[in-house]
Protein backbone atom coordinates (compact mmCIF):
# COMPACT_ATOMS: atom_id res chain seq x y z
CA UNK A 1 0.00 0.00 0.00
CA UNK A 2 1.27 3.29 -0.95
CA UNK A 3 0.02 6.83 0.83
CA UNK A 4 0.94 10.13 -0.33
CA UNK A 5 0.53 13.26 1.51
CA UNK A 6 0.44 17.00 -0.26
CA UNK A 7 1.42 19.77 2.12
CA UNK A 8 -0.23 23.04 -0.23
CA UNK A 9 1.72 24.81 2.45
CA UNK A 10 4.00 27.87 1.02
CA UNK A 11 6.19 26.99 4.12
CA UNK A 12 7.32 23.66 5.41
CA UNK A 13 6.07 24.26 9.15
CA UNK A 14 3.11 23.99 10.68
CA UNK A 15 0.68 21.54 7.66
CA UNK A 16 4.42 19.91 6.88
CA UNK A 17 4.41 18.66 11.15
CA UNK A 18 1.02 17.65 11.13
CA UNK A 19 1.09 15.92 7.35
CA UNK A 20 4.49 14.43 8.56
CA UNK A 21 2.95 12.74 12.04
CA UNK A 22 0.06 11.10 9.76
CA UNK A 23 2.33 9.70 7.18
CA UNK A 24 5.25 8.12 10.27
CA UNK A 25 2.20 6.70 12.55
CA UNK A 26 0.73 4.61 8.82
CA UNK A 27 3.36 2.04 9.52
CA UNK A 28 3.00 1.96 5.24
CA UNK A 29 5.36 3.54 2.27
CA UNK A 30 4.65 7.05 1.97
CA UNK A 31 5.63 10.19 0.06
CA UNK A 32 4.92 12.93 1.12
CA UNK A 33 4.99 16.21 -1.20
CA UNK A 34 5.14 19.70 -1.30
CA UNK A 35 3.33 21.59 -3.61
CA UNK A 36 5.59 24.58 -3.26
CA UNK A 37 8.55 22.47 -5.08
CA UNK A 38 6.90 22.14 -7.81
CA UNK A 39 5.49 24.60 -11.33
CA UNK A 40 1.44 24.35 -10.98
CA UNK A 41 0.18 26.89 -13.34
CA UNK A 42 -3.69 28.26 -12.94
CA UNK A 43 -6.24 26.40 -14.94
CA UNK A 44 -6.71 27.77 -18.33
CA UNK A 45 -10.67 26.75 -18.38
CA UNK A 46 -9.62 25.56 -21.90
CA UNK A 47 -11.53 22.21 -21.80
CA UNK A 48 -9.50 20.39 -23.47
CA UNK A 49 -9.17 17.90 -20.41
CA UNK A 50 -13.45 17.22 -20.92
CA UNK A 51 -12.59 14.87 -23.45
CA UNK A 52 -8.67 14.27 -23.62
CA UNK A 53 -8.75 13.38 -19.54
CA UNK A 54 -5.28 15.38 -19.50
CA UNK A 55 -4.52 19.21 -19.12
CA UNK A 56 -2.83 20.46 -22.50
CA UNK A 57 -0.54 22.73 -19.63
CA UNK A 58 2.78 21.31 -19.82
CA UNK A 59 4.38 21.70 -16.27
CA UNK A 60 4.48 19.64 -13.31
CA UNK A 61 1.10 18.49 -12.90
CA UNK A 62 1.92 15.54 -15.09
CA UNK A 63 3.83 14.37 -12.64
CA UNK A 64 1.84 15.39 -9.86
CA UNK A 65 -0.68 13.28 -11.42
CA UNK A 66 0.63 10.47 -12.22
CA UNK A 67 2.04 10.03 -8.49
CA UNK A 68 -1.87 10.70 -7.32
CA UNK A 69 -3.22 7.93 -9.73
CA UNK A 70 -0.34 5.89 -7.79
CA UNK A 71 -1.50 6.11 -4.36
CA UNK A 72 -3.57 4.07 -2.20
CA UNK A 73 -4.49 6.74 0.24
CA UNK A 74 -4.13 10.13 -0.49
CA UNK A 75 -3.70 12.88 2.21
CA UNK A 76 -4.20 16.28 1.14
CA UNK A 77 -2.96 19.53 3.73
CA UNK A 78 -3.74 22.91 3.32
CA UNK A 79 -3.03 25.97 6.24
CA UNK A 80 -5.99 28.14 6.10
CA UNK A 81 -5.36 31.45 4.07
CA UNK A 82 -8.51 33.45 4.50
CA UNK A 83 -10.94 30.10 5.81
CA UNK A 84 -9.70 28.20 2.34
CA UNK A 85 -6.99 26.76 0.89
CA UNK A 86 -4.05 28.34 -0.13
CA UNK A 87 -3.49 29.54 -3.44
CA UNK A 88 -1.33 26.87 -4.72
CA UNK A 89 -3.48 24.11 -2.91
CA UNK A 90 -6.28 25.95 -5.31
CA UNK A 91 -3.96 25.73 -8.13
CA UNK A 92 -3.64 21.91 -7.65
CA UNK A 93 -7.17 21.19 -7.29
CA UNK A 94 -8.23 23.61 -10.43
CA UNK A 95 -5.57 21.31 -12.27
CA UNK A 96 -6.98 18.09 -11.47
CA UNK A 97 -10.24 19.14 -13.41
CA UNK A 98 -9.25 15.58 -15.88
CA UNK A 99 -10.15 13.59 -13.26
CA UNK A 100 -13.34 14.56 -13.43
CA UNK A 101 -14.19 13.29 -16.28
CA UNK A 102 -11.55 10.31 -16.56
CA UNK A 103 -13.17 9.06 -12.67
CA UNK A 104 -9.42 7.14 -12.47
CA UNK A 105 -9.39 8.65 -8.52
CA UNK A 106 -12.71 7.21 -7.91
CA UNK A 107 -12.88 5.11 -4.94
CA UNK A 108 -9.29 6.61 -3.90
CA UNK A 109 -9.56 7.10 0.38
CA UNK A 110 -8.50 10.23 1.32
CA UNK A 111 -7.76 12.27 4.81
CA UNK A 112 -7.99 15.87 5.30
CA UNK A 113 -5.71 18.21 7.51
CA UNK A 114 -5.95 21.58 8.10
CA UNK A 115 -4.24 24.11 10.78
CA UNK A 116 -5.48 27.70 11.37
CA UNK A 117 -4.91 31.17 13.15
CA UNK A 118 -1.79 32.79 13.57
CA UNK A 119 -0.33 31.30 16.78
CA UNK A 120 1.75 34.20 17.74
CA UNK A 121 -0.58 36.83 16.48
CA UNK A 122 -3.27 35.85 18.25
CA UNK A 123 -5.25 38.99 20.56
CA UNK A 124 -5.82 36.57 24.07
CA UNK A 125 -8.59 38.34 27.04
CA UNK A 126 -6.77 38.55 30.42
CA UNK A 127 -7.47 34.23 30.51
CA UNK A 128 -5.41 33.62 27.70
CA UNK A 129 -8.30 32.45 25.30
CA UNK A 130 -8.29 33.75 22.02
CA UNK A 131 -9.93 36.76 21.21
CA UNK A 132 -11.77 35.31 18.06
CA UNK A 133 -12.62 31.80 19.27
CA UNK A 134 -14.58 33.45 22.47
CA UNK A 135 -16.46 36.51 20.39
CA UNK A 136 -17.70 34.79 17.05
CA UNK A 137 -15.53 31.06 16.94
CA UNK A 138 -13.38 32.74 13.81
CA UNK A 139 -10.49 30.48 14.23
CA UNK A 140 -12.62 27.16 13.86
CA UNK A 141 -15.01 28.69 11.36
CA UNK A 142 -11.54 29.21 9.24
CA UNK A 143 -10.80 25.70 9.20
CA UNK A 144 -13.90 23.82 8.87
CA UNK A 145 -14.34 26.27 5.77
CA UNK A 146 -10.65 24.76 5.11
CA UNK A 147 -11.76 21.39 5.49
CA UNK A 148 -14.82 21.90 3.18
CA UNK A 149 -12.62 23.20 -0.03
CA UNK A 150 -10.78 19.93 0.19
CA UNK A 151 -13.79 17.74 0.55
CA UNK A 152 -15.86 19.03 -2.12
CA UNK A 153 -13.10 18.13 -4.32
CA UNK A 154 -12.54 15.22 -3.03
CA UNK A 155 -16.13 14.29 -3.25
CA UNK A 156 -16.16 16.19 -6.74
CA UNK A 157 -13.89 13.35 -8.02
CA UNK A 158 -15.61 10.38 -6.46
CA UNK A 159 -12.75 9.83 -3.78
CA UNK A 160 -14.32 8.72 0.08
CA UNK A 161 -12.59 11.00 2.33
CA UNK A 162 -11.90 8.54 5.54
CA UNK A 163 -10.83 11.26 8.12
CA UNK A 164 -10.69 14.95 8.84
CA UNK A 165 -8.66 16.89 11.33
CA UNK A 166 -8.01 20.98 12.01
CA UNK A 167 -5.54 22.29 14.39
CA UNK A 168 -6.33 25.84 15.54
CA UNK A 169 -3.84 29.24 16.73
CA UNK A 170 -1.10 27.19 14.76
CA UNK A 171 -0.66 24.40 17.21
CA UNK A 172 -0.75 20.85 15.36
CA UNK A 173 1.36 19.70 18.85
CA UNK A 174 -2.17 20.37 20.39
CA UNK A 175 -3.41 17.36 18.09
CA UNK A 176 -0.69 14.97 17.93
CA UNK A 177 -2.59 12.15 19.86
CA UNK A 178 -5.27 12.46 17.01
CA UNK A 179 -2.99 13.03 13.96
CA UNK A 180 -1.56 10.00 15.11
CA UNK A 181 -4.24 7.34 15.53
CA UNK A 182 -5.58 9.05 12.30
CA UNK A 183 -1.95 7.62 10.81
CA UNK A 184 -2.56 4.22 12.54
CA UNK A 185 -6.32 4.21 11.37
CA UNK A 186 -4.92 4.64 7.73
CA UNK A 187 -2.28 2.27 7.80
CA UNK A 188 -4.49 -0.38 9.37
CA UNK A 189 -7.76 0.11 7.98
CA UNK A 190 -6.75 0.78 3.71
Amino acid sequence: MKILGISGSPRVKHTAVMLKTVLDATGAECELLHLKDYTIRPCLNCKFCHKAFVCAQKDDMQLLHKKLIEADVIVFASPTHFSNVTGIMKNFMDRCLPFYFSRQLEEKRVAILTVAGYGSLIERDGKGNCMDCTSDNLCMRSASRCVDSMRFFADHLGMNVVGELSAIHGDPAAREKELIELGKRLGREF
